[in-house]
């Protein structure tokens, strides 16, 4: 039995889990009605109340009929859904035809319990219109404790984390999981948009904000990290997410030991302390700076994963809004810079280069740039920039225009932690 963050057995889980995203159905009815003002014939109006009666009665039925009515369920029956949920999104991270080979995925563990409960399970029930498919009426009542059960029938490890439950592992070689039956998800229909916001055309979120270019950090082990690679049957060929080394080493830490299978690294009276074995010892440990840790033959579990992840080799890989990896690179993941600086005593500029990377045209964006910043916008090759800047330019604009250059690239879909702003300005004061 194999329980990992990262599909363990040489399985990888997709880059991404697809999940369905419901709105609440809408029925909309509109109260209409006709004029009868300066109408003298009351047969007419009569008949007009009672048109109206009737069309009222129709609208009553026809939005009754579209209801869905739902029989009442036993406790076992909604449990038996919610744990359902569960295994059939871990089926579809299992067996996705999308996975990638160094295993990037949206299980980025540990995960939290309002993340398992809002992406793992309520999108996976049978009908999400169903009142009886709530945490609520489970016999657990709070997602915490249906983790906890789901633990005891091995097909997740736990922990609990700050007065929360975390999942920090997976048994993909669950039997439960591999062979699930995917069934049929009624979902509701979609919210009807209002008149005029159809009227006003795409809404702001379609600027391309959701479709920019991802930069992913990956560290690959070294070999003389093989030996904590071996033991927990994880391949050290591969590249992993930060998340992931770690989960290896805490794979590690609870796998038994060799002079008693029983027996982990873990206290068993602090799951944070973890017993020095001569291997973690060599690794992670320095005989002069840590000799307090080596004398009492313990460390925080967080330290050690901090130096074990140190140790591996750091690379990078973009991920375009169509989803394609490109090949893993070696060194630190490439930024956006923006340089502010002055020039000619007290003029200010603000430089900004490395977009290409990311995706961004740049004509597009300096014509952009030259509109919201009201100032002249040009460009020029990269100095100094080496082999890595050949093709790239740098955009230079007048004045103080870091905010409206950040507020341009977000709408592009560039993320806040791509960007770096070197402000000289302040360096020189």
């Amino acid at each position: 039995m194999s329980f990992g963050g990262l599909g363990g057995g040489g399985v990888a889980p997709p880059e991404q889990l697809e999940v369905d995203t419901v709105d609440e159905e809408e029925v909309v009815g509109e109260d209409g009605g006709v004029s009868l003002e300066g109408l003298k014939i009351e047969e007419e109006e009569q008949q007009a109340g009672e048109s109206s009666k009737a069309a009222g009665k129709a609208v009553e039925k026809e939005e009754s009929d579209d209801e869905p009515q739902f029989p009442d369920m036993t406790t076992g029956e909604i449990d038996n859904a919610f744990r359902d949920a569960l295994v059939y999104s871990l089926h579809t991270v299992l067996t996705s035809p999308d996975r990638a080979s160094n295993a990037h995925h949206s299980l980025n563990f540990p995960l939290p319990s309002s993340y398992v409960l809002a992406n793992l399970i309520i999108p996976k029930l049978p009908n999400l219109q169903n009142p009886n498919y709530s945490i609520q009426k489970t016999s657990w009542k709070k997602i915490q404790k249906m983790l906890k059960q789901m633990d005891k029938e091995d097909l997740l490890k736990i922990k609990e984390r700050g007065g929360d439950v975390v999942v920090y592992a997976v048994n993909w070689e669950s039997n439960r999981i591999a062979t699930f039956t995917p069934y049929p998800i009624v979902t509701p229909r979609p919210k009807k948009k209002p008149v005029e916001e159809s009227a006003a055309g795409p809404s702001s979120s379609s600027n391309g904000s959701s479709t920019g270019i991802k930069v992913v950090e990956l560290y690959k082990p070294p070999a003389k990290l093989n030996a904590i690679y071996d033991v927990t049957s994880v391949s050290s060929k591969a590249f992993y997410t930060s998340s992931q080394v770690r989960d290896t080493l805490y794979k590690y830490f609870i796998s038994p030991t060799p002079t008693d299978p029983s027996e982990t690294l873990v206290s068993s009276t602090n799951a944070r302390m973890i017993t020095l074995n001569p291997l973690l010892s060599n690794l992670l440990l320095d005989d002069t700076k840590d000799a307090r840790l080596l004398t009492s033959g313990t460390a925080t579990r967080d330290l050690l994963a901090e130096r074990f992840l140190r140790l591996h080799q750091q690379y990078y890989t973009i991920i375009s809004p169509s989803g394609e990896e490109s090949k893993p690179k070696s060194g630190t993941p490439p930024k956006i810079t923006i340089t502010l600086e002055s020039r000619q005593g007290k003029k200010v500029v603000t430089r900004i280069k490395g977009m290409e990377v990311f995706g961004v045209d740049v004509g597009k964006f300096m014509e952009e740039l030259k509109s919201v910043a009201a100032s002249s916008v040009t460009k020029g090759p990269i100095e100094g920039g080496g082999k890595a800047a050949e093709g790239m330019v740098e955009v230079l604009v007048q004045g103080d225009k870091s905010a409206e250059v950040e507020r341009l690239l977000g709408k592009k879909g560039v993320r806040k932690g791509d960007v770096a702003v070197d402000n000289k300005l302040k360096k020189k004061k």
